[in-house]
């Protein structure tokens, strides 16, 4: 189905509190059971200053509108935001068929606009696929959904971005989206890919915090928010390298390689560019033993373990694996070593020299 752009269109408050365990009654909110999980860690380390990232986002009223033809194709014509999701055609096949069989509930349907302050701009929040389905329709149908439309008001287009990472999380919108939102087109981001943008994520968050479980007490707003903030040269140098270096070498994509960057860059910025070029490029080596040779062959023939996948042309090691040989070879480099392997004998992270 080939569907057309929008430039042509015409003109129970006693549910359980958490799963997996049981709530304490007595207790404050924030303290649960051992048996209990939940992303609510005692003493939130997130900080009071992580607090009010949306504090200027108002919801300024609701209505609920009858979701004619007409009226998605008004919605569709509403300002896009740079970092909504591409159109599924399959999604709106899908939407269409449930319409078609009388399966399609408007009532769990919620629309939402936002009115930008900044640039005087009102954008479209959530639900093209939805619209494109009634707009798409046989002609014999006349679809009248009553649904629910949010009518939000933004400050900034900062905000307008913070409202959008907001919809449908952990459902159609992954922490990729979230990370897109937030930070694809925004100024000083603007001449970086979606894939270096996550890979940047993905990479600082694996540096900052060395076990998963301290990564998950940052949600990935947070995660965004200090990197752009507290780390914003440090990022945009490793990013500037890879939008120059790392477009196309599937072995620095990653986001060990990633975090080992942070680290390195952050110890000495002129040696690490020399040190990734070489990596990256496989030039520049005058000894067979050049430890930046040796994590060139280590990246080619390795790649990241995961459960039910396997390469067989590959030896497959651990993420955390992956960064330590990178630092530990950015070591030998720095300390002028040559090395005939890359082993690992620390069970810790070494720090770069």
């Amino acid at each position: 189905m080939s569907l057309p752009k929008p430039t042509d269109l015409p003109t129970n408050q006693n549910a359980p509190l958490t799963t997996g365990g049981t709530m304490d009654k007595s207790c404050n909110f924030t303290t649960l059971v051992p048996n209990s999980r939940s992303l609510l860690h005692k003493g939130d380390v997130i900080g009071p200053k992580y607090r009010e990232i949306g504090g200027n986002i108002d919801l300024v009223k609701r209505t609920e509108i009858v979701l004619t033809r007409e009226k998605a194709a008004e919605l569709l014509k509403l300002t896009e935001f740079v970092a909504e999701r591409s159109l599924k055609t399959q999604h709106v096949a899908d939407l269409q068929k449930q319409m078609v069989r009388g399966l399609f509930r408007p009532e769990h349907v919620i629309l939402s606009t936002a009115y930008c302050q900044e640039n005087k701009h009102t954008y479209r929040m959530n639900g093209q696929h939805c619209c494109w389905a009634i707009l798409n329709l046989p002609t014999d149908i006349n679809p009248n959904y009553r649904i629910s439309l949010f009518h939000y008001k933004c400050k900034t287009l900062e905000d307008v971005r913070i409202l959008y990472s907001t919809f449908d999380r952990n459902f159609a919108r992954s922490a990729t989206t979230v990370v897109n939102s937030i930070l694809l087109g925004r100024e000083g981001y603007e001449q970086y890919d979606q894939k270096a943008l996550n890979l940047i994520v993905a990479g600082f968050s694996m540096w900052k915090w060395e076990s998963y479980n301290e990564r998950m007490r940052f949600d990935i707003d947070a995660r965004c928010y200090i990197m752009d903030t507290e780390y914003y040269q440090l990022a945009h140098r490793i990013l500037d390298f890879l939008q120059e270096h790392g477009q196309m070498r599937r072995h620095i994509r990653r986001a060990s390689v990633t975090a080992a960057m942070f680290e390195t860059f952050q110890k000495c910025a002129a040696d690490a560019v020399r040190f990734w070029e070489s990596v990256t490029t496989g030039v520049g080596f005058e000894s067979r033993k050049d430890p930046r040779l040796k994590l060139k062959e280590y990246l080619d023939h390795s790649s990241i373990s995961m459960k039910g996948v396997g390469n067989s042309l590959r030896k497959s090691v651990g993420q955390e694996d992956m960064y330590r040989t990178c630092v530990k070879a950015w070591n030998k480099y720095r300390s002028g070593e040559e090395c005939s392997h890359l082993q690992l004998n620390q069970k810790n992270r070494q720090r770069a020299k």
